[in-house]
């Protein structure tokens, strides 16, 4: 609702405008006030465009919204509590209606207070931060932008926009008027801003008790203010400060400076008496004085139209004419005569430099966290476009996470409420890289998804959990000792389709939230057989679903519209604890119930408990034994489980300092009972396997340091490096390409050869250990010594990288298919020179690259001989991010799901005690859950 008024009496109208005549300034007759329900003549906003959908590069259907919205007046009712809003808002008892108030629990934040249409009040808090304002997944650049998008745009409720303002009272100022007592210069290259003496500015975050963000009147610019150089001027004219506005100007004197100047249309505004303005013009042969009113709810009243702002008369009528074939022009300026003028010379005072105290944006209890990681936003998935890089700080009292754009920044780039989020991990399948997790803001009726990664799949995972706990959702916290862990594996076999399609995928989701997909096999396309583990689910996640869609044949993500072929959802609750589930489902076409196929799924969801750490002692000992005897029996037993079973004992050996020993003492083993030097360490045994998730663990930083840049220079070059005369035109030139291969080569293997130095001790230690035996086993090999070094290092760790270089957070992307076959390339050549051997007839096109080998082998040699040359480190402790308890739980629970197996195993090793273990901890386990259920 808006007020306007109607008046009997016009002295002259042009365009519409009320003129005062110049020759008197007497009061207009009293309006008449009429209420009428939709605004009249509304200010022309700019179109406005979503930001997170320009960070993902999608843009809405309709990118041009109206965000007109009456003035602060209207509906700002400052400092009151909860309990005085709903009584305003029930004393006016219309549904729709709403007012905001300042956050009586976080200061500097504000609430929306709103009656619904069932006539209950319901209340929204808005973030507040640097001169932004948030509310669900949305960001605004002022509370009238977002009262106008809830109030034209969106519904803050389902099927309800917010429709009446209430008034306050009395007005009440929206901002804290700020002004100069003194000059400052702003520090380059930070967000503060110069200020002159007498300057006016809106205070629009105070960030602690030195500096405030704030709007500068006279420039209009925001930035970072020193608040000891500032007087309190809150209460004054909204408009003071403004560089068209004279507060204590005579009309004489008005006149007399407009026609000092000999520009028609130049201007200045002046207040008049209460509630009223003059606007006076320079015309040809005088100034023209317009009287603009100002009524109760704080519209600027000028010829029949309303503005929310004198700035909004000033714009309009810069475009269009205010007298017949004249516009404003230019303001004169407003100079306060009370100024002091600085003297020529003269320096002004300064303040503590703002990057000495930048508390407000770093951690500030023990609870915060801060770092680099990059992200993906948008409301659809999986979210397309680049990865983009942003400083994190996680508020965690507050429960807010902001991102800046650089470490150094004040003004956030974005800021999310994690009290209206939830935080799931997403599989490498998804994005390529094993560092993803996903926070999913549902709230006002919109869902918005930010995608993030970290550098390393350690530093995700502290993410990850830090943020569960800040949301409250962390049933991995300790109970009486006692720890809950959920987990799915999901297997997605193969499907049949209603209506048959080439290139098909599945998306699967957690709580319908995109978190992996399969790839697309165009030859069998609805044949998939990919599996997928989920650990660590949220205590909230009720349920999973698979979505098959179509997609564009080499387009790694669904950007099309209306591609779901079916979708199918299971409720983890209906599956059978620690059993898998393998059946076919029914794929429906959105929420209806038409059938558009089947798929086959196997799913297996577990709930595990996690013991105190005291329960676990047994077992402990039992692993940790030198004689390997339970962890042989283990490997034999599990080996659909190698990997999860390898990187957990990794993490027992490394937290006790028993892996250099462990390891030696299996590839001792290994190495004795090996007759074939060819074939040593090329199967997957318990050494092979222990040692490729100790490199991993370990050695990732490594692996960065002598690949990173190689790689990310093959994946940014067009070069072809293709040896393969199959695969190319009829009469390429292959001697180049044989170059530009071998330079990569080249490249690569000078950072390794320089690398020793910066390789792990503990890795070293291992090398050296397994130098002595090999050697001593096969003295007359000259090459043993390298080869079972290579193997390991170059075969199971570096080239593996080369060829997927996104799994080991090498890239952040996927290498186009040029790129993938060069860095194949490299690595095949690498394989061979670490195997110390040349190409052969099998691919005689690579045979090119022999004289390469021949050239570096002396190298290759002295490389693994520096590596493995080492003395005894007494400083050889592992750091790895784990929890003790978790690990032998993880190897409790394998035990229990190879149970039956493992007995068998048992009897032909009587002594172990392995089983009798599993029996202490199942009771156990039994007596905790009572005691808490």
């Amino acid at each position: 609702n808006v007020l306007i008024y109607v008046t009997s009496h016009v002295e002259k109208m042009a365009s519409g405008v009320m003129m005062i005549d110049e020759a008197d300034d007497t009061e207009l007759p009293e309006p008449i006030y009429l209420r009428l329900d939709n605004h009249l003549n509304p200010t022309d906003y700019a179109s406005f465009r979503d930001e997170e959908d320009d960070d993902d590069e999608i843009v809405d259907e309709d990118s041009s919204l109206d965000l007109s919205a009456p003035p602060p007046e209207s509906w700002f009712h400052g400092a009151i509590s909860r309990h005085v809003a709903v009584s305003r808002l029930e004393a006016v008892g219309l549904a729709g209606s709403y007012l905001i108030r300042e956050s009586e629990a976080h200061p500097g934040d504000y609430a929306i207070s709103y009656l619904s249409a069932s006539r209950s009040v319901h209340h929204f808090k808005i973030h507040s931060h640097c001169g932004d304002y948030y509310i669900g997944g949305r960001q605004f650049y002022s509370l009238s932008d977002l009262i106008g998008f809830y109030t034209n745009n969106s519904c803050i409720l389902e099927n309800e926009s917010l429709y009446v303002p209430v008034l306050p009272s009395k007005p009440v100022p929206l901002y804290m008027q700020l002004k100069a007592s003194g000059p400052y210069m702003k520090t380059s290259d930070t967000d503060e801003l110069s200020v002159d003496t007498g300057d006016v500015f809106l205070l629009l975050t105070r960030l602690n008790d030195d500096w405030g963000w704030v709007r500068s009147q006279r420039t209009g610019d925001s930035g970072l203010i020193p608040l000891a150089i500032m007087e309190d001027m809150t209460g004054q004219d909204i408009n003071l400060g403004k560089p068209w506005f004279h507060p204590t100007i005579t009309k004489e004197d008005a006149m007399n400076l407009l026609m000092t100047t000999n520009r028609v249309g130049t201007f200045l505004l002046r207040p008049s008496e209460p509630g009223k303005y003059s606007l006076s013009v320079r015309t040809p042969d005088k100034v023209q004085r317009f009287l603009i009113n100002k009524d109760l709810s704080g519209y600027y009243i000028f010829g029949g139209r309303q503005f929310n702002c004198l700035d909004d008369v000033i714009t309009r009528y810069r475009k269009e004419d205010i007298l017949e074939g004249l516009k404003l022009d230019e303001a004169v300026p407003y100079f306060d005569r009370h100024r002091p003028v600085s003297k020529p010379g003269s320096i002004p005072p300064r303040q503590p430099d703002i990057n000495k105290n930048q508390s407000h944006i770093q951690a500030s209890s023990t609870g915060d966290k801060t770092g680099m990681l990059q992200l993906k936003r948008g409301k659809k998935y999986p979210v397309p476009g680049q990865w983009k890089k942003f400083y994190f700080v996680l508020k965690f009292d507050e429960h807010k996470l902001l991102y800046y754009e650089q470490e150094n920044s004040h003004r956030a780039k974005g800021l999310l409420d994690l009290k209206q989020c939830k935080v799931y991990m997403a599989h490498p399948s998804l994005y390529g890289r094993d560092d993803c997790f996903v926070l999913r803001l549902h709230y006002l009726n919109e869902q918005h998804l930010h995608y993030m990664v970290a550098e390393t799949t350690d530093v995700a995972e502290s993410w990850f959990h830090i943020l569960r706990r800040c949301i409250g959702a962390d049933d991995q916290a300790p109970t009486g000792g006692v720890q809950q862990i959920r987990s799915l594996t999901l297997s997605i076999q193969d499907c049949k389709l209603a209506k048959p399609s080439s290139n098909v995928c599945c998306l699967v989701c957690i709580d319908g939230v995109c978190v992996a997909r399969t790839k697309v096999e165009p030859e069998t396309p609805c044949v998939f057989d990919e599996s997928y583990q989920f650990e660590s689910l949220p205590p909230y996640a009720e349920t999973f679903s698979v979505e098959v869609e179509a997609s564009s044949k080499g387009k790694r993500f669904i950007l099309i519209k209306d591609t779901s072929l079916g979708r199918v959802t299971v409720h983890l609750t209906d599956l059978p604890n620690g059993q898998q589930d393998d059946q076919w489902h029914q794929l429906l076409a959105g929420g209806s119930k038409v059938s558009r196929g089947s798929i086959r799924l196997a799913a297996r969801f577990k709930h595990e408990v996690i013991l105190p750490y005291e329960e676990y002692k047994q077992l402990t000992e039992l692993l940790l034994s030198d004689n390997l005897m339970t962890i042989e029996m283990l490997a034999e037993v599990c080996k659909d489980h190698h990997a999860e079973l390898a990187s957990t004992l990794i993490h027992i050996f490394c937290r006790y300092d028993r892996v250099i020993p462990i390891l030696a003492h299996c590839l001792t083993k290994a190495v004795e009972a090996e007759d074939n030097v060819s074939t040593l360490f090329r199967a997957s045994t318990l050494p092979t396997m222990l040692m490729d998730q100790f490199m991993k663990l370990t050695a990732i930083g490594y692996l960065h340091s002598i690949l990173k840049a190689s790689i990310e220079q093959i994946m940014q070059s067009q070069d072809v490096c293709e040896l393969n005369p199959s695969n190319l035109p009829k009469g390429t030139d292959l001697m180049q390409h044989s170059e530009r291969l071998q330079t990569h080569l080249f490249n690569i293997l000078t950072v390794i050869y320089n690398s020793a130095d910066k390789c792990p001790m503990a890795m070293r230690l291992v090398f050296k250990h397994l130098q002595e035996e090999v050697v001593k086993k096969w003295p007359i090999d000259d090459t043993v010594r390298t080869r079972a070094v290579s193997g390991f290092l170059f075969l199971r760790f570096i080239c593996p990288a080369m060829l997927k270089p996104q799994i080991f957070n090498l890239v952040t992307g996927s290498p186009s298919a040029n790129a993938e076959r060069t860095l194949k390339l490299v690595a095949k050549g690498m394989q061979n020179l670490a195997n110390l051997v040349e190409f052969k007839s099998k691919e005689p096109f690579m045979t090119v690259l022999n004289p390469f080998i021949q050239k570096n082998l002396v190298k290759m040699k002295q490389f693994v001989n520096d590596l493995s040359t080492v003395k005894d480190h007494s400083d050889t402790h592992v750091q790895l991010q784990s929890d003790a308890s978790r690990d032998l739980a993880a190897i409790y629970h394998l035990c229990v799901t190879y149970e039956k197996p493992l007995e068998d195993a048992a009897k032909k090793h009587p002594e172990l005690k392995l089983m009798s273990v599993i029996a202490y901890i199942r009771n156990a386990e039994k007596k905790h859950l009572n005691k808490f259920s």
